[in-house]
């Protein structure tokens, strides 16, 4: 069965919010742990 080239593009763009989200929960699992940077004023 052949899909049209829309239906096959519109499929994958649904997939785009699962990948990051895939993405960031590796990122955040297994990425280093930084410390909240503070804003230092150079002068």
């Amino acid at each position: 069965m052949a899909f049209s080239e829309t239906r096959i593009v519109i499929g994958g763009l649904a997939h785009v919010p699962v990948v990051i989200f895939i993405a960031n929960f590796i990122k955040g699992k297994f990425g280093i742990k930084t410390e909240e940077t503070k804003d230092t004023v150079v002068k």
